[in-house]
């Protein structure tokens, strides 16, 4: 990357602040002195790009920032191809043109994620799902991701009660313990919530129609009139 005048006075501002140990967009913001992390990030495209040329290596993984549109792309995919399942099965989704939540027949909510793979050397493996907003009483289908977030690991649908406001994670142990449904191919998944949809219309009551309620004879008049 070839780097301006301009380029390397804001490296070298940024640089004194190693000595804190740690650096983030919220302690460059409140540094007095230091120009702002949208800046920052204008400037050098990212604050990963800022990071690696002064030197710093974030203890938190970031990796998936640099692929999380290839990631958002997947996620529409298989919201799509939900989607498509549910229609053919006889759903019919009432939520908007998205494909990152699907509301099916008004009450079943489907929300589309991708599971990220967290973890260090010292630490087991981990997979956690980030909310955007919060995420509705209903399911969750992810993609999980392999370690490093570089290419899919599996698929997983989980439930979730609508109380979930920042993160949903699990360990592979506890995927099995939870009773996570885990499957290999995009296909399994949307077969899986096709017939998961699918149960849950037989076990709707059918809707009660008044006008064809036959009227109910009061005996006791009836018993009068004779």
């Amino acid at each position: 990357m070839s780097i301006s005048l301009k380029g390397r006075c804001l490296l070298v501002y940024a640089k004194p602040l190693l000595k804190e140990g740690r650096l983030s967009s919220a302690i460059i913001d409140s540094t007095v002195g230091l120009p702002c992390a949208s800046t920052y990030h204008k400037h050098f495209g990212s604050m990963m790009n800022v990071y690696r040329l002064i030197g710093y290596t974030p203890k938190r993984n970031y990796a998936f920032l640099q692929s999380r549109p290839r990631w958002a792309e997947q996620e529409a995919k298989l919201g799509s191809h939900v989607a498509m399942a549910i229609r053919k099965a006889g759903g019919r989704i009432t939520s908007s043109n998205r494909t990152d939540y699907l509301r099916v027949r008004g009450s079943v909510n489907i929300s589309i994620r991708s599971a990220l793979c967290c973890g260090s050397q010292n630490r087991a493996l981990y997979w956690s799902i980030k909310r955007r907003a919060r995420l509705p009483q209903g399911w969750i289908a992810a993609i999980r991701l392999s370690e490093h977030n570089e290419s899919v690991l599996d698929y997983v649908l989980l439930p979730t009660d609508g109380k979930v406001k920042g993160t949903t994670s699990f360990t592979e142990r506890a995927r099995v313990r939870r009773g996570i449904a885990r499957f290999e191919t995009p296909d399994a998944l949307v077969r899986a919530i096709a017939k998961l949809v699918k149960r849950r219309d037989r076990s709707e009551p059918a809707p009660h129609d008044k006008r064809s309620r036959p009227k109910q004879l009061n005996t006791k008049n009836a018993r009068a009139r004779h």
